[in-house]
Order: C-alpha cells, then sequence, then structure tokens
C-alpha cells in the first residue's frame, strides 16, 4: 500500500493538467478524502484501520507536494483534512496497537493540526496543541520494535531538532511565544529519549508498571540524544539563556543541564564548545562578565551559564573544586567591594565617581547566584571537606548581606 502510494498520489498533479494547476490538484485530494470519509460512514466492507492510514497517506502526500501551501485552494483541502481526521481521531490514532498507524499520524501530524482553525492567531494554539500531542504520544511510541518505524520516527524527531528548534523562524509567532513553542517541544523530546524506562499506564504513579527498554529502544534514544548534543542544538540553547523573558531563560537552562547530565552519565561526548580549551576559557570568561553586571537580566545569564560549566564537569570531585574556587572568587569580590565602598565614603566624590563608571565596582550577587544554583542542583555531602565548604559560603553570604545593608 506505501508503495501504491508514493505512485499514484503524485500522478493526481499529471492527471489535472501538470504543476500549473496544482489549484485543481487540492480539490482532487479533497474529494479523495471525502470519498474515503464516506466509505467508513456508509460501506463497512473496509477494514477501519486502512482507512485512517489512508486519509493520513494523503495528508502527508498533499504536505509532500505543497498543496497546502496553495491559496485559495488550499482552503478547500484543509476543511477536508479537518472534516476527515477530527482531533478525537487524530489522538486515539496517536496511541493505536499498529506501529504504521502510528507512524502515520506522527508523519503528517504538523499538516493536520493546522487544519482546524484557518485564522492567523491560531497558529500558536495549533503548535502547542502539537507539541503537547508529541508529548503525551511519545512515550508510548516505544511499544514497537519495528526498523521501519523506529527509524522513520527517529528522523521526525531529527527534523524537529533542526529545522523547528535551530531555525526559530521555521512558525509563526512572536520571539516570545517562538521560544515557548520550541522549549516546550525540546523539553519533550528529553523527556522521552533520556529516560530508561517507561510506563504503559497513561496516568502514572509509584506504583505504575515499568517496562524495561529493549536494547534497540535504548539505542533509538541515545541517537536521539546524540543530535540534541550537537554544537547547533546546543549553541541554540545558550543563546536562549540569554532571553529577555525570564521563563525562557530557566527553560533553557533545565534543558541544557538535563542534556549534559544524560551525557555523562552514558558517556556520550560533548559540545565542541564544552571540550575545546580555547572555548571554555571564552564561555567562562563571557559568564564572569554577565555574572558581574548590574543588569539582574544579565547577572541572571551569567550565572546560569557558571552552573552549566560546573556541570561539564566529569566527577563530583572536580564539581567541588569548581564550587570551591567560585566560592573564593566570591569572598575576594567582597572584599573588593567593601574597600571600594570604604573609598567612597572617604572622598565626597566618590559616588559620582561610581554612577560616572570611572570607577567600577566589583559586584557579587551574580556569582552568588551561581554558587547558589549549583548547591541546589549538586549534593556534596559524601565529598570529604564539605562541611567546611558549606560554613565559608554561609559566612561571605552575611558578609554580603552585611554590605548589601550598608549600601
Amino acid at each position: 500500500r506505501n508503495q501504491v502510494a508514493s505512485f499514484c498520489l503524485p500522478l493526481l498533479i499529471t492527471f489535472v493538467g501538470g504543476k500549473g494547476k496544482r489549484v485543481d490538484a487540492t480539490h482532487a485530494f479533497a474529494i479523495l478524502l471525502d470519498e474515503i470519509s464516506y466509505q467508513g460512514d456508509h460501506e463497512h466492507n473496509h477494514d477501519a484501520g486502512i482507512l485512517v492510514w489512508a486519509k493520513f497517506e494523503i495528508v502527508r502526500h498533499a504536505q509532500l507536494l505543497r498543496l497546502l501551501k496553495l491559496r485559495p485552494g488550499s482552503s478547500i483541502l484543509s476543511k477536508a483534512i479537518a472534516k476527515a481526521l477530527p482531533l478525537p481521531l487524530v489522538k486515539t490514532t496517536l496511541f493505536h496497537e499498529s506501529s504504521r498507524l502510528r507512524l502515520a499520524a506522527f508523519l503528517s501530524l504538523s499538516s493536520v493540526m493546522f487544519t482546524y482553525d484557518d485564522t492567523p492567531s491560531s497558529d500558536l494554539n495549533c503548535l502547542l496543541l502539537e507539541a503537547d500531542l508529541w508529548r503525551e504520544a511519545l512515550p508510548y511510541s516505544l511499544k514497537c520494535s519495528d526498523k521501519e518505524f523506529i527509524a522513520s520516527l527517529t528522523q521526525s524527531l531529527r527534523f524537529l531538532l533542526r529545522d523547528i528548534f535551530v531555525k526559530q523562524a521555521a512558525y509563526p509567532g512572536t520571539v516570545a511565544e517562538k521560544e515557548k513553542w520550541a522549549l516546550s517541544m525540546i523539553d519533550c523530546i528529553l523527556s522521552f529519549a533520556s529516560r530508561k524506562a517507561t510506563t504503559l499506564l497513561r496516568k502514572v504513579s509509584k506504583h505504575s508498571p515499568v517496562r524495561k527498554l529493549l536494547p534497540n529502544q535504548e539505542q533509538w534514544c541515545r541517537d536521539i540524544m546524540v543530535s540534541i548534543l550537537s554544537d547547533d542544538v546546543i549553541a541554540t540553547l545558550e543563546i536562549m539563556m540569554h532571553s529577555l523573558w525570564d521563563n525562557t531563560r530557566s527553560s533553557a537552562y533545565g534543558a541544557l543541564l538535563d542534556t549534559l547530565d544524560y551525557a555523562k552519565k552514558n558517556e556520550l561526548t560533548l559540545p565542541l564548545v564544552f571540550v575545546n580549551a580555547v572555548s571554555i576559557k571564552l564561555f567562562q570568561s563571557r559568564a564572569f562578565h554577565l555574572a558581574s553586571s548590574p543588569r539582574q537580566r544579565e547577572a541572571d545569564t551569567g550565572a546560569r551559564m557558571i552552573s552549566v560549566l560546573c556541570a561539564t564537569q566529569t566527577t563530583r570531585e572536580n564539581e567541588f573544586d569548581f564550587l570551591k574556587e567560585l566560592s573564593r572568587t566570591v569572598q575576594s569580590r567582597v572584599i573588593m567591594m567593601q574597600s571600594s565602598l570604604g573609598i567612597c565614603n572617604d572622598d565626597d566624590t566618590g559616588l559620582s565617581s561610581i554612577d560616572d563608571n570611572r570607577l567600577g565596582l566589583p559586584l557579587a550577587h551574580g556569582l552568588i547566584q551561581a554558587i547558589r544554583l549549583i548547591v541546589e542542583r549538586v549534593e556534596f555531602g559524601n565529598v570529604p571537606d564539605a562541611d567546611k565548604l558549606y560554613e565559608s559560603m554561609t559566612r561571605i553570604c552575611f558578609q554580603a548581606i552585611e554590605l548589601s545593608l550598608v549600601v
């Protein structure tokens, strides 16, 4: 059936008069969908699963032939798709026992979502709905060892990573909406590919039965995570940590940490920015520069970048050494602040000098936030001298609080 569809459906453009008559081809595809729906409703001698597969296959080929982007013919085809494939049917197919039906639904999901409402303001809602469907259905897609299914779905996920997530202009909306949707999708893929076991129940509880992944399924998830660890995707996450919006910075930071944790646990190669000595030095310099900024947004970005640098350390001991060195830097920074403010108090013109940036005040709030992020993420209870380091950092925080009260 796949071969017949791949051969016959593109010929419809030739039958209606060639590429110059592509609008007429949209009518032909719409009539096909209506006819299949009619057979399913009035003739009961057809397999319902085959009819549903045929509908998704027609939509997929319409997308490949770019018939959904034509005006005004695409509106007729869109209405036919929305009528033939209502949302409840799409959801049911994504969880169908047949792997071929699930794959057909995944491959046509993007095209189907945009047919439910043709108003421009609905584009973002359709994208968010699509992301929710991916998030719900992906865990249950592991219940298949079919090589064709695995290869095709992996290719679809890589398309999402490369063309949707990295190239944000591939979908509509404001910058904030693009970032929100892209991070929602990357979080969905991460939660799917980084898990070592998945549940078969839709509502997960502490007593839910867990099914361990087969070796080929583990390799499938590993391949997806390797795609996420590409330089392009990691660079996109780093750029999003510089966003104007707090939620975007927080989500990008969380996704980056999850990816690095998976890479370390599974001994995957980290991106070049965290391996090359020159790149690491440049990344660290920018992180400390931003963490020292008086602007809260920039200091927040710098703190998260420092925490990410700590997460790239190979062992817990190395992370502890990184934190210890960071605490020393903060302590010296607080002492420098006390010294600078002391000079300001002795000099009547000191405050104006700082305001004019002729005398830079070494700020420590971004570095202290980086310490908080690291301590919240990593447990150093079994590391020697951890208690002493915690006591030292506590004293530093008290000094910083006293200094801020003086200011």
